[in-house]
């Protein structure tokens, strides 16, 4: 004899996958560049970054940010590229964060560091 599969349960899986998809894509974010163009990194949190040279014209990138007190990562297009920042929200004695910031890039594309610790891999 066979059991018709309870709908509720195939139900509550599909939003459990479809809940799973979206956060991924809320830490990650694509812009549109040309080659050549200037990556600026302006880690006032510091933050941990791998960097990828791809053939492709966007730059993608996966961040996560876990900070102690609240951090934020903000993009900005700019006319010659793209800047990411990371900046703590609150203020107090100890700052702590673990800032993971995965970037692919054109291959011909400059890139402008600053930040107040964390590794650092280009490739």
């Amino acid at each position: 004899m066979f059991r018709k599969p309870h709908l509720p349960i195939v139900a509550l899986a599909c939003v459990l996958l479809l809940t799973a998809a979206s956060a991924e894509d809320e830490n990650r974010r694509e812009f549109n560049v040309s080659a050549g163009g200037l990556l600026t990194l302006d880690l006032d949190a510091g933050g941990s970054v791998e960097i990828h040279g791809t053939g492709g014209s966007s730059i993608i990138v996966d961040y996560l940010a876990d900070c102690d007190p609240e951090c934020e990562i903000t993009f900005k297009e700019t006319g010659d590229g793209l800047r990411i920042s990371s900046n703590f929200v609150g203020r107090g004695r100890n700052q702590n964060s673990e800032v993971e910031l995965e970037i692919q890039v054109p291959r011909t594309y400059d890139v402008k560091l600053h930040s107040k610790g964390g590794g650092l891999s280009i490739d």
